[in-house]
């Protein structure tokens, strides 16, 4: 019985065999890495998406305790949220008005500072921020935050903050359009009356301000309703 044939080995793959080979690879891997990447990502997402639900599920919770006698039980919880999620400008935002009721002026800054940094137009912030500069004296800043925030949105707390501090430094006349813009967008505003007839008195308008006392006045007899 003779022996079998040996096969032939094989012709060794030609350059463009071993260039395409080359080319599926790399193909290969490179679909991989987008697989990948987009696994992670998405892995990314969720992980911050649900950390940003879990945060401001605690600052609402939080909320609930923003009312006297209940800020230093608010201050851990909102603790919780800006470690959970440290990009919720709310959590800083609703920390910082927890720490200016307690008179923690300057920690209350910092939150507003962090609050603004993740979201500018933030006028809320901006207008608790200038209350804070305004209590420690400083005028000059206060009314920059306020004049920005009123850039960004008209705001009566902002309007008002920003005419008694014109009112503060003795410019009336200011004072009065920032009194009078609060007037007319309020009725129910018997503190921007009287306001405003301080200023008027100071500019000379005697007749107005008595106008404007008699009108606050008539609030706290519910002639205005």
């Amino acid at each position: 019985m003779s022996a079998p044939l040996s096969k032939a080995p094989p012709p060794p793959p030609t350059a463009e065999r071993r260039a395409q080979r080359l080319k599926q690879k790399r193909l290969i891997i490179s679909w991989v890495a987008v697989l990948l990447v987009v696994g992670l990502s998405w892995e990314v997402y969720d992980y911050y998406a649900s950390a940003a639900a879990r945060a401001e599920e605690q600052v609402r919770e939080a909320a609930k305790l923003l009312s006297p006698g209940n800020y230093e039980r608010a201050v851990p919880r909102l603790d919780q949220a800006v470690e959970t999620d440290p990009t919720s400008w709310n959590a800083y935002f609703q920390r910082g008005l927890a720490k200016q009721n307690l008179d923690k002026l300057d920690d209350a800054l910092a939150d507003f500072d962090h609050a603004l940094a993740l979201k500018p137009d933030l006028v809320e912030a901006l207008t608790a921020r200038a209350e804070i500069l305004r209590r420690q004296g400083n005028l000059k800043r206060a009314m920059e935050e306020l004049t920005k925030a009123l850039e960004f949105k008209a705001d009566l707390t902002a309007h008002y903050s920003r005419g008694s501090i014109y009112s503060e430094l003795g410019q009336h006349q200011e004072a009065l359009a920032d009194f009078t813009w609060v007037i007319e967008q309020s009725r129910d505003a018997p503190f921007a009356y009287f306001a405003r007839a301080k200023s008027r008195r100071a500019l000379g308008d005697e007749e107005g301000a008595v106008a404007d006392e008699k009108k606050g006045n008539s609030f706290n007899r519910g002639v205005v309703r």
